[in-house]
């Protein structure tokens, strides 16, 4: 990935998911994984694309977690905008 620096960068994004309520969330989306997991490679690629490289492979990895957890132009996290439990490490 392209850092705002222009340094590219090599992250890995793990994406820990709980279904509170499963049915629902099957039925709300058609490819509901897939469509979660492009979410948040989405979110993290415009956050690693604002940051200076430094931070994103010291100090501020638990930073650009956070938030990755909003998915860029909605103002929801992506657990209530797909209807999971989202942890990410």
């Amino acid at each position: 990935m392209l850092t705002e620096d222009e340094n590219i960068v090599e992250v890995e994004l793990n994406l820990n998911t709980g279904w509170p309520d499963p049915v629902a969330f099957a039925l709300r989306v058609e490819l509901p994984e897939r469509t979660l997991l492009s979410a948040a490679e989405s979110a993290l690629r415009h956050e690693v694309g604002s940051a200076a490289m430094d931070p994103i492979l010291t100090t501020g990895r638990a930073v650009l977690a956070e938030k990755c957890r909003f998915v860029p132009g909605l103002s929801r996290p992506l657990s209530d905008r797909y209807g999971v439990d989202q942890r990410q490490h």
